[in-house]
């Protein structure tokens, strides 16, 4: 009986040590997968894409949205100037100021960058009280047909002039259309000063990372 009772302590430490060892082969193999394709990658002269000359092609680009204000230049979002009183600002409620006051929750506004770039960052600087919880990025390539990059959801601005930064992977496109819904505000709808797509129209590199594993 002493013998079995000993035997039964000694069993989870055994099979603590079968699983350690287990992790251990496991890592082990993992390493060396992750080495014979950084040793085939660097055969294949395989090299990411990344954009090149990076900055802001939305700068005095040209803009159109769902609905404007009489007070609000449309522009202004696209100026660079992220300073008082030059706010863009679009409104879903009935309301003589807006041109379209239909009671709508979705709006949107659409950046025509002249030409196609590659695309991988948008920010939006709102105001402090006007912001939309949601935000969808579509970019197409003619104008008509839209592809959706990127959609957030619960979004959230405490400050004003806070910067809302969307990160997404290298996309191709000419326009890029950003699409409002769930306002925190019902009666102002949405507002921001300045709309900014980081981008270029070149890039080094040969394949994108993300096409690898697809």
């Amino acid at each position: 009986n002493r013998i079995k009772r000993l035997k039964c302590k000694e069993l989870p430490l055994k099979l603590y040590y079968r699983q350690k060892k287990g992790a251990f082969y496991i890592t082990q193999k993992l390493l060396k997968m992750c080495l014979a394709l950084t040793m085939i990658l660097s055969m294949l002269n395989i090299q990411p894409l990344k954009a090149v000359s990076y900055g802001n092609v939305a700068l005095n680009k040209t803009v159109s949205a769902s609905s404007t204000h009489s007070s609000k230049t449309i522009t202004h979002a696209v100026d660079g100037k992220v300073v008082d009183k030059q706010t863009w600002q679009i409104n879903y409620v009935t309301g003589s100021d807006y041109s379209r006051g239909n009671g709508d929750l979705v709006e949107d506004f659409t950046i025509d960058l002249g030409e196609t770039y590659y695309i991988n960052k948008i920010d939006i600087t709102w105001t402090a009280t006007v912001w939309a919880k949601y935000v969808k990025v579509e970019g197409s390539l003619d104008g008509t047909d839209y592809f959706t990059i990127k959609e957030v959801t619960n979004n959230s601005i405490s400050a004003d002039k806070e910067k809302q930064e969307i990160e997404f992977d290298l996309t191709t496109t000419r326009f890029v259309k950003l699409t409002f819904d769930q306002p925190n505000n019902k009666t102002y709808g949405y507002e921001f000063y300045e709309v900014e797509v980081f981008g270029s129209d070149q890039v080094e590199g040969n394949v994108s990372l993300k096409s690898l594993f697809e």
